[in-house]
């Protein structure tokens, strides 16, 4: 059992379909529609930090390495960015679009 939530590495989970929109944005295409709220199609469109996010997700990272790496490209303070990618992460994962590959 992992003690540390920053030691997972999170995967896309196989039904997670995505594309980039417009704006470079990620759009996640929502096939089970459970989260059709969100969108009036039923898309969920990632902001540019959650896309920056999303897009470091590879099954190799931890959520620790995309923190750290996100905190060097933005120029956060280590335990905002950290929050941030904790929170998010949760959220992925509760709507099924991620998991952890060594849980």
């Amino acid at each position: 059992m992992v003690e540390n939530y920053f030691d997972l590495v999170p995967v896309i989970n196989d039904e997670t379909a995505y594309v980039t929109g417009e704006n470079n944005n990620v759009i996640i295409i929502n096939r089970n529609r459970r989260f059709a709220w969100f969108k009036r199609n039923g898309d969920i469109e990632l902001d540019s930090y959650g896309s920056k996010l999303f897009r470091k997700i590879n099954g190799k990272r931890t959520v620790g390495d995309i923190s750290d790496e996100l905190e060097k490209e933005l120029g956060e303070e280590k335990e905002l960015a950290r929050q941030r990618v904790l929170v998010f992460m949760q959220i992925l994962r509760r709507m099924h679009l991620i998991k952890f590959g060594n849980v």
